[in-house]
């Protein structure tokens, strides 16, 4: 019987998962869909090695005072962890996964605008990643994630210089990446697909790409200043060689806060999918939720300060910061508002996996 009379899909005979066989077919492949199976076999592995710091940290605070690993170990774990979940797994984890693997099927499109710029993201990611993990080997990075100056440009004896560079050399897989996906749906969109015909997904992984494109050299550029300062004793961030603590701090966090939405966008995007699909709806107010992931991704940039209201920054200046901040949250509260209205009178699967998971996110704090 035909899949046509029993209504079961059934993939071809010949599909690109084994179109070809052996390792050259993947590690030189430009299949957007093979690419995201190499995006998705390393986040897995980056996640065990986030998820093992994690566990031994969770097991040294059995006792009180630590009974597994000493004080400077912890802070090492602490560290590891941090930037691995950070750089190495939540970053890349939907955008160049699901992105991947769903953006030019979504558009229509054969492949992504540069195919071959997508796989030299995955070995710029890789190599980035081994980078970093040389770093935990050759006695791991106590800075936390965050490289505060001076400790991580002075007084860190671990091995902050391998970290940053692992950071600065990832970075450019995620500034390829959304290079790529803006290109891909600006220039092959199918005939008809109209920008308020995308679907939902699309305009969260393109905000996402935005942030890519803006946020990512702005760390780049702040590791390659924390790792002059501290190869060459250049007075930036160290007050004793004239330069301000502060200012990395700035740098920083005018990248660091957008990484949150790097982060929350792209989920925010599936969840729109799922919320449409098992209430049988069309998205309530499709407009004010595509334009809020891109309110989100302009807004991100404009709210770096309250992480640092404790640095001595000006009282006008936390009233600024704490004002962009509300407004940040607006746009949040459109998409889930608007999930909200799509559920009424939708038909919807109760017991259904993906919607309790879609629908959950509803109370978690999004801004």
């Amino acid at each position: 019987m035909s899949a046509a009379v029993t209504g079961i899909e059934t993939l071809p005979s010949v599909h690109y998962l084994n179109f070809n066989y052996g390792w050259r077919s993947w590690l030189f492949t430009t299949d957007h869909k093979m690419v995201a199976w190499l995006y998705l076999v390393a986040i897995t592995f980056f996640f065990i090695v986030g998820g093992l710091a994690a566990t031994l940290m969770r097991l040294n605070l059995i006792e009180p005072q630590g009974g597994l690993v000493e004080p400077s170990t912890y802070n090492r774990l602490f560290t590891i962890h941090g930037l691995v979940m950070i750089f190495f797994f939540l970053a890349p984890s939907i955008p160049a996964v699901l992105g991947n693997f769903l953006i030019p099927l979504m558009i229509g499109a054969r492949d992504v605008a540069f195919p071959r710029l997508n796989l030299l993201s995955w070995y710029i990611f890789m190599l980035g990643g081994f980078v970093f993990l040389y770093s935990t080997l050759s006695g791991g990075v106590d800075t936390g994630w965050t490289f505060y100056t001076p400790l991580s440009t002075t007084y860190a004896n671990s091995s902050v210089m391998s970290a940053a560079m692992g950071v600065f050399i990832s970075g450019f897989s995620s500034i390829l990446t959304g290079l790529n996906f803006i290109v891909t749906i600006h220039k092959m969109r199918a005939p008809g697909l109209t920008w308020f015909r995308l679907p939902l997904f699309l305009w969260s992984m393109y905000a996402t790409s935005i942030i890519f494109i803006l946020a990512m050299p702005v760390i780049a550029i702040t590791m390659v200043l924390l790792m002059l300062e501290r190869f060459l004793h250049v007075g930036i961030f160290d007050p004793a060689l004239g330069g301000d603590p502060i200012l990395f701090q700035h740098l920083f966090w005018f990248f660091g806060h957008p990484e949150v939405y790097i982060l929350v966008l792209p989920a925010m995007g599936v969840v729109s999918e799922l919320v449409a699909t098992f209430s049988r709806k069309r998205i309530f107010g499709y407009s004010f939720v595509a334009f809020s992931s891109v309110a989100i991704a302009v807004l991100s940039f404009l709210v770096w300060g309250h992480h640092m209201f404790v640095s001595g920054q000006s009282i006008y200046a936390g009233l600024v910061f704490s004002a962009f901040s509300f407004l940040v949250a607006i746009p949040s509260a459109i998409k889930v508002f608007n999930w909200t209205a799509t559920l009424y009178r939708g038909t919807i699967s109760v017991c259904s996996s993906p919607r309790l998971q879609s629908t959950s996110t509803f109370t978690t704090p999004t801004s």
